[in-house]
């Protein structure tokens, strides 16, 4: 079990929004020094839209964990792809802007949206037990933001906010797990 942190911000989302999260991971040890991991977070109820709506999102990261494993800890640098999918995100479809009689018409929409995400950082983990793994990481998750656009008045169709960019918050986690030794045969 673990529990993280992550902050969304402007322009996918109303202002930086920081929000916690539970979830779990999986590791598997090809040695003392590499392993492969994947891990998925869920943020319940948190409040991503300019409206009433309240929802959740859900994040993944798969990849490697290098660094080395001593008897009661180990010091590890890890890199991660993944995705964030969010619940209930406001957008606006440039091209459903209708102006009757003075007045404009919007065709927002709110939909799940999903952005890829890449995390890397440091881990350090304590094995009080011969079962038992303690870990903290602070790492540095970056979100890929799609194009944006708005609506300017009178309009004139597809008005761009910003292009297609990346932005990157620390994202700690801490997390208590017990570790399992498979064999085989």
């Amino acid at each position: 079990m673990q529990t993280t942190s992550l902050t969304l911000f402007a322009p996918d989302f109303p202002g930086d929004v920081t929000n916690t999260g539970v979830g779990g991971r999986v590791t598997y040890n090809f040695n003392r020094s590499i392993a492969a991991e994947a891990e998925i977070n869920f943020f319940p109820q948190k409040q991503f839209v300019l409206s009433s709506f309240t929802s959740g999102a859900i994040q993944a990261q798969f990849g490697v964990k290098l660094g080395k494993r001593l008897e009661k800890f180990g010091i590890f640098a890890e890199v991660r792809p993944g995705f964030i999918s969010v619940d209930d995100v406001e957008s606006i479809t440039p091209d459903s802007v209708v102006v009757v009689n003075g007045n404009m018409t919007l065709d927002i929409q709110i939909e799940r949206r999903n952005f890829f995400t890449i995390g890397a950082g440091g881990v350090l983990e304590l094995y009080p037990s011969r079962r038992t793994v303690v870990r903290l990481e602070a790492g540095d998750t970056i979100l890929r933001h799609p194009e944006h656009f708005d609506v300017i008045f009178p309009p004139t169709g597809r008005q761009p906010v910003c292009a297609t960019r990346t932005s990157g918050k620390i994202q700690p986690q801490f997390s208590v797990h017990r570790r399992r030794r498979f064999s085989s045969g």
